[in-house]
């Protein structure tokens, strides 16, 4: 059985804190994940303009981007 609506419960003082500790977990998890596919999305956007921070350093993501990912492309 499924049961959907608000939860109309009076939830204890120990039940109160689980969700909050919960919902502070997810939270990090979901930031901390947004971060990084942020920080890829704009590392991927500056190897593409070739933008070079540190010259002769690389990690490699973008060759790695290009072979997997790009090369799965169809060529035109």
């Amino acid at each position: 059985m499924f049961l959907a609506g608000r939860n109309r419960q009076v939830l204890t003082d120990r039940e109160i804190r689980i969700q909050r500790l919960s919902m502070a977990a997810f939270l990090t998890v979901f930031l901390l994940f947004s971060a990084a596919v942020g920080m890829l999305v704009l590392y991927l956007v500056k190897s593409v303009l070739g933008i070079d921070l540190i010259p002769g350093f690389s990690f490699g993501v973008w060759d790695w981007f290009k072979e997997e990912v790009l090369g799965l492309l169809p060529k035109a």
